[in-house]
């Protein structure tokens, strides 16, 4: 689920905003809490989520920031997730490998329901 093609064999597209019909001032212009996916030149998979709407913490990122976010990490191709409360990136972390929320989304619970996600799994070695 995603909107907004930031990068594709390194171009950012001249006509993403209207061909995807993203509102400029509510969407594409405004900070919002953000996710986005990127590949990086030697095939390294990026996965960002940027936290936002929580002005003592983060304000989010436009799509100016999030184009300059793909110049430093050198994308070759990128595409902005879904974002806002669903914003989040889970890990697992310790001995045990418990998940864990280790981003700030900006929903006040902390964590929302969504209908899609995002999953990255380590192949077993055989």
């Amino acid at each position: 689920n995603g909107a907004g093609l930031l990068r594709l064999n390194g171009v950012t597209p001249t006509n993403w905003q209207t061909h995807e019909r993203l509102a400029p001032d509510t969407f594409v212009n405004a900070r919002h809490p953000r996710t986005v996916i990127g590949v990086g030149p030697r095939g390294f998979i990026w996965l960002a989520a940027i936290d936002g709407r929580q002005s003592d913490y983060s304000i989010g990122m436009n799509f100016a920031d999030l184009l300059r976010l793909c110049d430093r990490l050198d994308l070759r191709d990128a595409l902005n997730l879904d974002g806002g409360g669903s914003s989040a990136m889970v890990t697992e972390t310790g001995v045990d490998r418990t998940l864990r929320i280790v981003n700030v989304p900006s929903d006040s619970a902390g964590e929302r329901t969504v209908g899609d996600a995002l999953a990255v799994v380590t192949r077993c070695k055989r």
